[in-house]
């Protein structure tokens, strides 16, 4: 009995062994698996969420296309299925079952809503975008986060992928109970070992003299020593190398064991799994990235510089909107009717200064604000963006620092400048979250601001038509405001002195009004808000008595006069970008204009 017991725990102890050595080696299933799908022959836009290709775990991962000229593109999961939904799409899921891609077919939505018609592989939306070559296809092996997804899509609208998509893993062979089994195997068996030498010795102690034997393993011992018993003893030897071939056997698989289940991967994983940060758990992924932003400030600074050498606004129309766009157009025609025009508008460089507030929204339409530095002359651009260092290759020309304000309406749309502010010299920005955490775009009625920012724009406007007599100077930080001391009543002041002294005399008046632009206010995140606003100011000059006034030049180019006219009023349109603190703020309870750019955009008799 006392041996059927040392054998059955040896027995399982090898056994045990056995199994843990198996689920770390032949019983641990494929290294490499490939899923295959044919649904992209036909479909036009295919969509795969990275938490699809996450049920199966791998090391290593890459998708590949044979001979086609597709595009794939990195995205948050919400935008890739945003593009896609107006046009219909193949939703390509993993089951983990069969180890095969499932494809179902999604068809599209109609919507009232008119979409832009940016190509895929141009649109703002991706993180990432490679695409393929009709002789070698393509392939794609980039780390993936759980929030994202593939979006692999026809390069020519009307067209089918044409080819069939293969994704190939190497699987992660994560045996979690083979170091349970070597573990307990080799205890068992050690086990085992230690109990059958017990017994034998025990059996053995009765063979040899009782007196003056003392010690471990008396039995044994008596076993060597006596002669009397030649046939005992062989059959007491081989007993003992029987337990010494056990031990060794044992210890050697024990060792074994113990190394084997040292590794990781052979252990169940208790532990708690370390918190994801804020952008890998997808609250932000709708954020642009670093690298995002880097490639739309590139194409919006390529823009500008093209349409500013050119002086095309139609060029400009890819990357601005708005006010943005109006005021250059209208500085482009009155350069191109008056080359010595003095008001040139700063050229865009492609540095971010590092201010930026991002909206975080899973809907449109989205917002950037980011600031950028920019030069007096046109730029050598080519060079600058060669230069491998921020700032190396514009540092002798940069001048003011630029507030851009973007906007992108629709997944199918990309960013467009709708604002663009040149930025006060001496002022400092106020505090502002990170830009990876996002931001939010407030409505224009919110409360919490010392004025709501519907009311900022008219509250402005009648400081500027007005002067210190407005009855709302007093919620403005005024000092150095150049706006003001160059636009509305301090206009009329300046020509009225100068043509004091001149024969010919004409009335001046001014009057200030809210464009129809509504404002945008972004929360900084720390407390108060940035509110971008636009007003046009209308300058009005009268001849008096029977003189007139020549139409110029610069009005000319903006409007249907010339001649001697008796009045002439002119649209000067002003950009402005204001920080308004939160109500109870101490510290800063005015509002301050922290960026300002004006343009002269049109003018009537």
């Amino acid at each position: 009995m006392r041996y059927t017991l040392a054998l059955g725990s040896l027995l399982l102890g090898l056994v045990l062994l056995l199994l843990g050595v198996g689920k770390a080696t032949f019983l641990a299933g494929p290294t490499e698996l490939s899923l295959q799908s044919d649904a992209t022959q036909q479909a036009s836009y295919a969509v795969i969420p990275a938490a699809e290709l996450a049920k199966l775990p791998h090391k290593n991962r890459s998708l590949e296309l044979e001979r086609t000229e597709a595009v794939l593109a990195v995205g948050s999961l919400n935008d890739v299925v945003a593009w896609v939904v107006p046009l219909g799409y193949e939703m390509l899921t993993v089951d983990p079952d069969s180890r095969s891609l499932v494809s179902q077919s999604v068809p599209a939505e109609t919507s009232s809503r008119e979409l832009g018609s940016v190509p895929v592989a141009q649109s703002d939306l991706w993180q990432e975008v490679k695409k393929g070559e009709a002789g070698s296809g393509l392939l794609f092996d980039s780390e993936l986060a759980q929030d994202q997804a593939l979006l692999i899509a026809t390069s020519e609208e009307g067209k089918s992928i044409g080819a069939v998509l293969t994704v190939n893993l190497t699987l992660e062979r994560k045996t979690q109970w083979a170091g349970p089994l070597l573990t307990a195997g080799g205890v068992f068996t050690v086990l085992g070992a230690i109990l059958y030498i017990i017994f034998v010795d025990r059996d053995r102690r009765g063979l040899g003299p009782r007196r003056g034997q003392t010690g471990a393993f008396v039995g044994l011992r008596n076993t060597f020593r006596s002669s009397r018993l030649k046939v005992k003893k062989r059959a007491a030897g081989q007993d003992s190398r029987i337990a010494g071939r056990a031990v060794a056997a044992a210890g050697l698989m024990t060792v074994s064991a113990l190394l084997l289940s040292g590794c990781a991967q052979y252990w169940p994983d208790f532990a708690a799994p370390d918190p994801l940060t804020k952008e890998q758990q997808g609250q932000n992924s709708v954020v642009p990235n670093n690298e995002q932003l880097s490639r739309i400030v590139h194409e919006l600074v390529t823009v500008s510089d093209a349409a500013d050498t050119e002086l095309n606004s139609e060029i400009l129309e890819e990357r601005f909107t708005g006010d943005a766009l109006a005021q250059r157009k209208a500085n482009y025609q009155i350069r191109k009717a008056d080359g010595d025009y003095a008001v040139v508008p700063p050229y865009l460089l492609p540095e971010r200064i590092g201010y930026e507030l991002i909206q975080d929204t899973d809907v449109w339409p989205r917002t950037i604000f980011l600031t950028l530095n920019s030069s007096k002359e046109n730029p050598d651009l080519e060079a600058f963006m060669g230069s491998g260092e921020a700032g190396s290759a514009g540092a002798k020309i940069t001048s003011s620092t630029l507030g851009v304000l973007m906007t992108q309406n629709d997944p199918h749309s990309n960013y467009q400048v709708s604002r663009i502010f040149a930025l006060r010299g001496g002022i400092q920005m106020p505090q502002a979250a990170p830009a990876v955490e996002g931001t939010a775009v407030l409505d224009n009625v919110q409360s919490s601001l010392v004025v709501a920012p519907k009311d900022l724009a008219v509250y402005y406007a009648d400081l500027l038509t007005k002067g210190g007599e407005s009855e709302h100077i007093a919620i403005f930080n005024a000092e150095g405001d150049a706006v003001l001391g160059r636009g509305g009543m301090s206009w009329v002041k300046s020509e009225e002195e100068r043509i004091a002294n001149q024969e010919h005399k004409a009335s001046f008046s001014v009057s200030v009004a809210p464009r129809e632009m509504v404002p945008t206010a972004l929360s900084t995140g720390a407390g108060g808000a940035l509110v971008a606003i636009s007003l046009v100011e209308n300058r009005v000059t009268e001849a008096q008595g029977n003189t007139e006034l020549p139409v110029g030049t610069v009005v000319k180019s903006v409007s249907d006069l010339s001649g001697n006219v008796k009045k002439i009023e002119q649209q000067v349109l002003h950009q402005l970008l204001f920080y308004v603190p939160k109500q109870g703020n101490t510290e800063n309870a005015k509002i301050q204009l922290l960026g300002s750019a004006s343009e002269l955009i049109g003018a009537n008799g």
